[in-house]
C-alpha cells in the first residue's frame, strides 16, 4: 500500500508517460548498467572485452529492462489506484 508521500512521488513521476518511463528506467538504466557490469566482469576474468558481446549485452539487457520497467509501472499504477480508492483519503 502507498502512503501519501509515495503517491505524490509516483504522480509526479508518471507525468513523463509510460513510454518515456520504460525507456529511461528500463531500457537505458538496466541495459547500460548490466551491460557495463557484465563487460567489466568479462574484462576482470578474461583480460579482454569483446565489443561484439558488448553490443549484444546492451540489446539483451535493454530488452529485459523493458519488461522490468513495464512491470514496475503497472504495479505502481495498481498501488496508486488502491490508494486513491481507500476510505482514508
Amino acid at each position: 500500500m502507498m502512503d501519501e508521500k509515495q503517491a505524490a512521488a509516483w504522480r509526479k513521476k508518471r507525468e513523463m508517460g509510460k513510454s518515456k518511463y520504460v525507456a529511461i528506467y528500463g531500457m537505458l538504466t538496466w541495459g547500460l548498467l548490466l551491460g557495463f557490469v557484465f563487460s567489466l566482469l568479462e574484462f576482470v576474468t578474461q583480460g579482454v572485452v569483446h565489443w561484439g558481446w558488448v553490443c549484444v549485452r546492451l540489446v539483451v539487457f535493454g530488452f529485459i529492462g523493458f519488461f522490468i520497467a513495464n512491470h514496475k509501472w503497472n504495479k505502481a499504477e495498481l498501488k496508486l489506484t488502491k490508494h486513491d480508492r481507500s476510505p482514508d483519503n
